[in-house]
């Protein structure tokens, strides 16, 4: 189930859960899938290998310590030939992956 609510820096990406876990809030977040460019070839391609979730420290919400769990697309190269793996990439000022 996807939020409606909005995070100052994080208006971009998909949450899909927020909870409060031992005092920890914890907001799983992705980014929707779309077209990235090949740094080997310059292919365009959308087609996701796999996931890695990674966890990223962030401030405190309401005197709790908050974690997000960035659920990161890892794409292949369309190219045959190429068939490079990399991760998604985005950047907004505060974040940079």
């Amino acid at each position: 189930m996807n939020s409606n609510i909005t995070y100052p820096g994080l208006e971009e990406f998909i949450i899909n859960k927020s909870v409060e876990h031992n005092g920890v809030f914890q907001l799983h977040v992705e980014m929707e899938r779309r077209d990235h460019q090949c740094p080997a070839c310059g292919c365009l391609t959308s087609k996701v290998h796999d996931y890695q979730m990674q966890k990223i420290q962030h401030i405190k919400i309401f005197a709790r310590d908050s974690f997000i769990y960035y659920k990161k697309h890892r794409y292949v190269c369309r190219d045959n030939e190429c068939s490079k793996r990399f991760y998604e990439s985005y950047s907004n000022g505060n974040w940079r992956y």
